[in-house]
């Protein structure tokens, strides 16, 4: 999901002999919310690593490994090459995904909030948040952030769920 974005500063790290660690490999883990990449013999998590391993540019990668079942998954995805289907589900996922994954290297919505709110703060660490940076305006707001989104993500109302959700 980052790609475009990421993949530049990767190779400067490579040029600089900076190693590198790939992490949010599955870009928000949504593959088993999306009904068109379930029950398919190709699995979005081992395309996945296939193409974070193939990259040369990128030395290793961290991803959370729950279950035995993901561990045998995992690891039957290393030593694979990437295959032009790998490459055909990521791109599925991407599209399908892309508007219920908010990117760690976009910031547009954020910066187009009349009230500060820290949009991308929101959508992954609530807790220790300051109270003033959290959505509480947005109930009321027309929402400039979801127009600022270039991805689609409906940007208000998963700030407002979060707030309903998280706050105690």
């Amino acid at each position: 999901m980052e790609s475009a974005s990421v993949e530049p500063l990767i190779a400067q790290a490579r040029a600089k002999g900076i190693g590198t660690i790939a992490m949010k490999v599955f870009a928000g883990g949504k593959q088993g919310n999306l009904k068109s990449l379930l029950n398919t013999r190709l699995k979005y998590s081992q395309a996945a690593l296939r193409w974070v391993l193939d990259n040369p540019a990128i030395d290793g990668l961290i991803i959370t490994m729950s279950t035995f079942t993901h561990v045998e998954e995992y690891v039957s995805a290393s030593g694979q090459t990437l295959k032009r289907e790998d490459l055909k589900l990521i791109a599925r996922y991407r599209e399908e995904a892309s508007p219920l994954y908010c990117r760690v290297s976009c910031d547009e919505c954020r910066t187009a909030c009349p009230h500060g709110v820290a949009v991308n703060e929101v959508l992954r660490v609530y807790a220790g948040m300051e109270e003033g940076r959290k959505p509480i305006p947005c109930e009321t707001c027309d929402g400039p952030c979801e127009a600022a989104c270039p991805h689609g993500l409906e940007v208000r109302a998963r700030l407002l769920r979060s707030h309903a959700l998280l706050s105690p």
